[in-house]
């Protein structure tokens, strides 16, 4: 990771609490920015105690004094419409000045130009507001004004990504309209891994490495969100050729690894994209390389998998 890096890792239940041990010790404990919760799936198990449906991410950084620096950078750009009118500050549209929850929240109530109410600020911090033109009456209420400039250094995180149905389900069955078949269980949903990189990774010659890729969702999603916002990210994708069980659509179909499946994604995403934006991906492409034989026997097609865990279970 570069010194601003980051790093997300999806993660259930099972592990999540082992996976943070280890971040802990690789990263170092002062280095964990958040756990994210999100709903990965909307249906019920019955055979669960409870039925889990949500997924962890776990979000660290390289250097959390680089990334702490920049925080104000961190997070999705905050919704910027609405700004038409104009004073010698600049750009700002209305926004309430009567404080959330009222008397609930403990805002001060009292009456100010003639209004009364539950408000954000205090009595001598309104009056302030209001010589200096930041608090305006409106009709018969009292409005503050939001500019533009400082909405645009507002951006918006938080930790339970519930309400985006970035579901594991409809992710699968995109999968299999984009592919022609069930290719690939569980795969992760392109809007989660969006969502991910719109956080951080908005740079021109950031890089996102997927060193899991599986069928190759990051990939599909770094070339869509260059589209949307015209970023210039690059993606490398890492995937062991990991066989496939024989009785799968996806061997039927002439695909013998998992490797094979990622490549046909990135393949019929690039064919889907130069169809439907021909004058913005004439140069979209991706470099396929494959590495050399590895060191580590489980990789190696010359050793049996049963004799390795044999070996194993004797030290």
């Amino acid at each position: 990771l570069s010194d601003d890096g980051v790093i997300f890792i999806s993660i259930d239940d099972n592990e999540a609490a082992n996976l943070k041990l280890v971040c802990d010790e690789i990263f170092g404990e002062e280095n964990f920015i958040t756990t994210i919760c999100h709903k990965s799936r909307a249906s019920i198990s019955n055979d669960k105690i409870i039925s889990e449906n949500h997924n962890f991410i776990l979000l660290y950084a390289r250097r959390m004094d680089f990334v702490f620096n920049k925080r104000f950078e961190f997070g999705l750009s905050p919704d910027l419409t609405g700004f038409d009118m104009e004073d010698e500050r600049g750009f700002y549209k209305y926004a309430p000045v009567d404080g959330p929850g009222g008397a609930a929240k403990g805002n001060p109530y009292y009456t100010f130009e003639g209004v009364s109410g539950y408000w954000r600020f205090s009595k001598d911090r309104m009056q302030q507001m209001f010589e200096d033109g930041l608090v305006v009456k409106v009709g018969s209420g009292l409005q503050q004004k939001n500019y533009l400039e400082k909405a645009r250094n507002s951006r918006k995180t938080d930790t339970t990504w519930w309400d985006f149905k970035y579901y594991t389900s409809t992710a699968t069955a995109k999968l299999k309209d984009l592919i022609g078949m069930d290719a690939f269980s569980n795969p992760k949903h392109v809007g989660l891994v969006k969502r991910m990189m719109e956080l951080w990774v908005r740079g021109e010659q950031d890089i996102v490495l997927d060193f899991f890729a599986g069928s190759g969702t990051t990939m599909q999603a770094v070339m869509e969100l260059n589209l949307e916002d015209g970023g210039n990210r690059q993606c490398i994708c890492v995937q062991i050729p990991e066989k496939l069980e024989e009785s799968t659509e996806a061997w039927k179909a002439g695909y013998r690894t998992i490797a094979d499946i990622t490549r046909a994604r990135i393949d019929k995403v690039i064919e889907k994209l130069k169809s439907e934006q021909p004058e913005k991906t004439q140069d979209l492409a991706y470099a396929q390389f494959t590495l050399t034989p590895s060191h580590f026997k489980q990789w190696r097609s010359d050793v049996d998998a049963h004799a390795l865990r044999e070996q194993l279970e004797i030290f």
